[in-house]
């Protein structure tokens, strides 16, 4: 887990996050930390809402030491990871360290109090981004086989090359003690691979990665591409793109007779001396010729009305606003608001007169089964909470009448209808509260044969009447 540091470069202090400027001490370390940090340059904006902005690290670099302030230095780290997408800069930072062990075996409190200091450095100007105090205890656990490192600050011919030297598009600048290496971007942890080629990652901030060699375009042919089908290709082809198999397919160059130049020269055109065109005229087509001629088009040349304002019989249409209707005032067609609304039914004739009928929630309305000539099963689709119709179903002559049916599991308010008498008519309402047939209620105008219905678990239970 990484111990992220927010740093106000500007006030020189640690604070809580990226978008808060309150500051905050250090925990107390421990001998044997080696400390794995992330640390954010921030500046100060000095605005309310947002107090802090991120430092871009593209062109920067980091030395993080604990020590004394007389110089003396007792853990170093000037190695780290960039990372752009947050700019942020990650690396560990080692307190296993000859002076420190030193320093905590010649006293004989529990722990010592110390400076991290983070210093930046950008296009050779040095800035200490933070020093705050620090303290490192001793350990309950000893852990004796791991030998303390010794530290060897750089030297200042490090510190004056490191400052001249700088990171570039291509090439990233890395320091540890002394030494002064210089990486391909994004290649800094790869070993080279044989038959492997350089070439810019996916996204350029990365730098570069290895790839292999064919990949490259000149080892490419045409049909290894997947959106490319040279299926049929011989001498004078060219490729198309093709709609039906979103492809480049092979084709004829046509384009190697480039036709009509000018209008006159197209077939069924004629613009001869006996029709020659005038100013304003437009191609109109003749029975008699067979052909396009110039003609005058009644309103001129400029195509007529262009809005619903510009047409003779629309009056002023200026106000108008969302859910406005243009409605006929005896005189004209005027702005005038929908008071249709939600009130008006549709209305839907069933052809089917017998046999199962389907009344549709989602045409909804009145639905009418005219001249019911046959015993008749009444079903619902589409039903869903809030849907609601009307079926209005009516007998032809036939002595008796006809057997009515309704799915099993419709609540009825009123009693069922079991039969329809020649010349009845009979209307059911209905209302879906769910989307299955246990859903719906509905209730029917009183007929001459009718039975109560209850529903007890799942199955009707009737009483004729």
């Amino acid at each position: 887990m990484k111990l992220k540091l927010y740093i106000d470069c500007k006030n020189k202090k640690l604070v809580t996050s990226k978008t808060s400027d309150s500051e905050v001490t250090l925990n107390t370390f421990f001998r044997e930390d080696t400390l794995p940090l992330q640390i954010f340059p921030l500046s100060s904006t000095g605005i309310l809402t947002a107090p802090l902005e991120e430092i871009d690290v593209t062109n920067i670099s980091l030395k993080v030491g604990i020590g004394e302030t007389d110089g003396t230095l007792d853990s170093y780290q000037d190695t780290w990871v960039k990372d752009t997408s947050d700019n942020s800069m990650s690396g560990e930072l080692s307190l296993n360290t000859q002076q420190i062990n030193d320093a905590l075996a010649q006293t004989s409190a529990e722990s010592i109090e110390r400076y991290l200091e983070i210093e930046i450095t950008e296009d050779g100007n040095i800035l200490t981004a933070a020093q705050i105090k620090c303290v490192i205890s001793k350990d309950v656990i000893r852990n004796n086989q791991i030998a303390p490192t010794q530290i060897e600050p750089p030297t200042e011919l490090t510190n004056s090359m490191n400052g001249i030297l700088s990171d570039s598009e291509t090439i990233k600048k890395e320091t540890s003690g002394n030494t002064i290496t210089h990486h391909i971007k994004g290649l800094e942890n790869t070993p080279l691979v044989g038959d492997k080629i350089i070439k810019v990652a996916t996204d350029p901030a990365n730098g570069f990665v290895l790839a292999d060699e064919s990949g490259s375009a000149s080892n490419i042919a045409i049909n290894d591409l997947t959106d490319v089908d040279t299926n049929g290709v011989q001498d004078g082809s060219v490729i198309k793109y093709s709609d039906a198999s979103s492809s480049w397919v092979i084709g004829s160059d046509i384009d190697t007779d480039t036709g009509a130049t000018q209008i006159t020269e197209l077939s069924d055109v004629d613009t001869s001396s006996s029709n020659a065109p005038s100013d304003g005229q437009a191609l109109v087509w003749s029975d008699s010729s067979s052909s396009w001629i110039p003609s005058t088009i009644s309103g001129g040349g400029g195509g007529g009305a262009s809005s619903l304002s510009e047409l003779s019989d629309v009056g002023d249409v200026s106000g108008a606003t969302s859910g406005k209707i243009i409605k006929h005032d005896g005189t004209s067609f005027v702005l005038a608001d929908d008071d249709a609304g939600s009130n008006v039914l549709t209305h839907h004739n069933h052809t089917t007169t017998n046999g199962t009928v389907t009344a549709d929630f989602d045409a909804g309305g009145i639905q009418s089964i005219m001249e019911v000539d046959g015993n008749l099963a009444l079903t619902a689709s589409n039903m869903d909470t809030g849907k609601t119709m009307a079926v209005r179903m009516e007998s032809d002559d036939t002595a008796g009448g006809h057997v009515l049916a309704f799915p099993v599991g419709w609540r009825w308010l009123s009693p069922r209808p079991t039969r329809i008498l020649d010349g009845e008519t009979i209307v059911i309402s209905l209302t879906a509260f769910g989307d299955t047939h246990n859903d719906i209620l509905c209730a029917a105008t009183p007929c001459a044969f009718s039975e109560q219905v209850t529903v007890v678990n799942g199955a009707d239970k009737t009483t004729s009447t």
